[in-house]
């Protein structure tokens, strides 16, 4: 069995801790941790002022490299320790889809723009206080599993108890809560201004770079349950052999899925389009 038709087998809950850890997240990973140790080595004075973002010093002074490294600092073991293993659990499987070119574009510009939705998001006061840490870009790679992925159950744990919940649900939870305590005016130390970049920039990236595509086995499923039911659903009306029908879905609708399995349903031509709102009145 291929990597892709199991991947993407039908949803259901099954509990799972964690993927493989693919090169790409491993190097991350590392430099994260590598990072943290000069932290305490170093000390958080001489590096927080330069590395962090603090936007002040971003758009006043334009140093614009604490866009890049801020992604590599954190506040304290628990909070490396927390987007390492979300960074684990959901960009091993990303790369493994993506590839590991499409998977660091994704990353980095997440952090980027989780950086900047920040930098410009805070006045007064805080424009002097520091914002470090990979949460930006872990949202990022949330965001994108679950436009991949929306249907895979995950369990997390809530005050120590497991909860089952889609991939969608889960980044619409979290939306929702990040949202919420932007709108309160939460004062609990945390960047939601940069979280909800993070997930704004992995959608971004994801709707430009694949137009929300279908995945690969799933896009073969639709084939093939379009092709029984119209053989079913007009085995008495067609005027031609359901032979002819079994041609019509391989020569003309499977390369149309295959098509929005690798680019998206954007990339369709007007014909294209036509071609699939024919089968799919067929089935009606």
């Amino acid at each position: 069995m291929n990597w892709y038709e199991y991947e993407h087998q039908p949803a259901r809950p099954a509990f799972r801790f964690g993927p493989r850890l693919t090169p790409t997240v491993k190097v991350v990973i590392t430099v994260n941790v590598a990072a943290f140790v000069l932290q305490a080595i170093v000390g958080r004075t001489r590096l927080f002022p330069y590395l962090c973002v603090i936007p002040r010093l971003l758009i006043g002074k334009l140093f614009v490299w604490q866009l890049f490294t801020y992604m590599f600092l954190h506040g304290s073991l628990w909070h490396l320790l927390l987007n390492m293993l979300v960074l684990w659990m959901f960009g091993s499987e990303l790369e493994s889809h993506l590839g590991r070119r499409r998977f660091l574009q994704l990353y980095f510009l997440s952090g980027i723009g989780a950086g900047l939705c920040y930098a410009f998001t805070s006045w007064g006061p805080r424009a002097l206080v520091p914002m470090l840490g990979a949460s930006g870009a872990v949202f990022g790679v949330l965001m994108a599993f679950a436009m991949l992925f929306p249907d895979r159950y995950i369990t997390v744990f809530i005050y120590l108890f497991p909860v089952t919940i889609k991939a969608k649900h889960l980044v619409l939870g979290f939306t929702f809560f990040e949202l919420l305590s932007v709108i309160s005016v939460a004062k609990d130390n945390i960047a939601h201004f940069a979280h909800l970049g993070g997930f704004l920039f992995g959608y971004i990236y994801m709707k430009a770079k694949f137009g929300l595509p279908l995945p690969y086995a799933f896009a073969q499923r639709l084939s093939y349950a379009l092709k029984r039911r119209l053989l079913w659903r007009n085995r008495h009306r067609f005027k031609y052999k359901p032979l002819d029908v079994e041609e019509f879905i391989d020569r003309e609708v499977d390369p149309i899925l295959a098509k929005i399995s690798r680019h998206g349903i954007s990339s369709l031509t007007r014909k294209e389009r036509r071609i699939l709102k024919k089968a799919r009145s067929q089935m009606r």
